[in-house]
Formats: structure tokens, C-alpha cells, sequence
């Protein structure tokens, strides 16, 4: 009868215990996810350094930002020769990816360098940008592209002919000054994307331009007017 006691006694003790284990195991939880959370964000980027050639013909060129820590990282994006490297988007929060373009319109053959810099709450990494620019081929025109015009809301797309087109992405007729964010493809390839203002001419490696004439409100979307298309044709 004691021994029996003593069964009953060692059962009533086991859901005791049982519940000691699920609170040490909840606290090790809680405490873990705090962890995270109170750990400061890390930047990490892929490639790394984020350093890339150019030559005349590139078109662009990505690299991606990663928070490898905790928290939440918030980050900006910033190239010290800002006239002919192009970065997209400039700031941001969490992972992404950044697009670097170039603009050559107003450089002389020759070889350049410049820095791209991201700077964030979890620290800071530094690429270097080279571009070599040979001699532009000498520009033909093609006559029935130039005058043309066309009115493009967002998402619309302008099949220009020889296999080019442009794409607005996005058009803020609020801004100031007013921007449309295009893409320019050729034979359905992605060559560029760049952020331009009303009143710019965009010139795409001396071998393609084309005129944001007007960007405006419309009754749907935002609207932008191109005009003034000129391409070397077969390129």
C-alpha cells in the first residue's frame, strides 16, 4: 500500500515539472527573438566591393543590398561623379537591388573613374566605377523617327521602329520638376533606366536620343509627351 503511495505521490510531481520545461523553454524563446531584434543591423553587398566596367556600349550594371543583422537597416546610395554615373533608387530600407547607369552624353572619349558609396546605419561600402569611352560612331539618322511624337501614360509602351522601344515606368506630374522613370529596350532586351525631367533630352550612348517634351496630369494617369526620336539604325 505505501509503495502505491508513493506511485501516486511520483505521478501528481510529473505535470509540475512538465509545466517547469515549457516556461524555461518559453523564456529561451522570448529571450532569443529579443536577441534578434536588439542586435544592430549589418550591411552586406553582393558583389562586394560593388565595382564594375563600362565601355561605350554597356548598358547597366546591378548590385544587391542585404541586412545580414538584426533590426530593420535603412541605407542611401550616392556616386561622387553624379554627372554621368547614374544610380537607382538612391535610398532605401531592408534588402535590395541598385541599378548603375551611364550617361556619356557629354564626355569626350577617354577613361574614367568614379566611387559609388553606400552609407547606412550598419556600416559602409565603397565600389569604384571605371569607364572606358572609345570614339562614338559617326550618328545616322533615321528620318522617320524624327518629329515623330507620342503621348504615353504609365505602363504604356512606344514601339519606335528598328527594333527600340521606350517604356514609362512611372510619370509624377506633382514633382518639381516633373519626372518620368523609362526604360529603353532594344529587340526586346532592357539596355537602360533612367529617372528624367521635363524639358531633358535623353541621349543613350550617343546612339540613341529621344525628348521629354511635356509631362502633365491626365484624367486617369499622368501623362508625358516624347518627340524628337533619333537612333543609328542596325546598331
Amino acid at each position: 500500500m505505501a509503495e502505491a503511495d508513493d506511485n501516486i505521490k511520483g505521478d501528481t510531481g510529473k505535470p509540475s515539472n512538465m509545466r517547469n520545461i515549457i516556461i524555461v523553454g518559453v523564456i529561451i524563446i522570448i529571450g532569443i527573438i529579443a536577441y534578434l531584434i536588439a542586435r544592430p543591423p549589418i550591411l552586406s553587398v553582393s558583389p562586394d566591393p560593388p565595382s564594375f566596367n563600362f565601355d561605350s556600349a554597356a548598358g547597366y550594371q546591378t548590385f544587391s543590398i542585404f541586412n545580414i543583422g538584426g533590426g530593420t537597416l535603412s541605407w542611401n546610395v550616392r556616386a561622387d561623379q553624379p554627372w554621368w554615373i547614374k544610380v537607382n533608387p538612391e535610398s532605401g530600407t531592408g534588402s535590395g537591388t541598385v541599378t548603375i547607369n551611364i550617361n556619356t552624353a557629354d564626355l569626350v572619349p577617354g577613361n574614367y573613374k568614379g566611387t559609388i558609396t553606400v552609407t547606412s546605419n550598419g556600416g559602409v561600402k565603397t565600389g569604384s566605377i571605371y569607364l572606358n569611352l572609345v570614339s562614338a560612331p559617326s550618328r545616322s539618322v533615321d528620318g522617320t523617327s524624327v518629329g515623330k511624337k507620342i503621348t504615353l501614360a504609365v505602363g504604356e509602351t512606344w514601339d519606335i521602329g528598328d527594333g527600340w522601344s521606350v517604356q514609362a515606368n512611372a510619370i509624377d506630374a506633382k514633382a518639381k520638376p516633373r519626372q518620368i522613370w523609362l526604360t529603353l529596350s532594344r529587340n526586346g532586351i532592357k539596355l537602360d533606366d533612367r529617372v528624367l525631367v521635363e524639358g531633358e533630352t535623353y541621349n543613350y550612348n550617343n546612339i540613341f536620343s529621344v525628348k521629354i517634351a511635356s509631362i502633365y496630369a491626365g484624367a486617369v494617369s499622368d501623362m508625358a509627351t516624347l518627340t524628337d526620336v533619333a537612333y543609328q539604325k542596325g546598331r
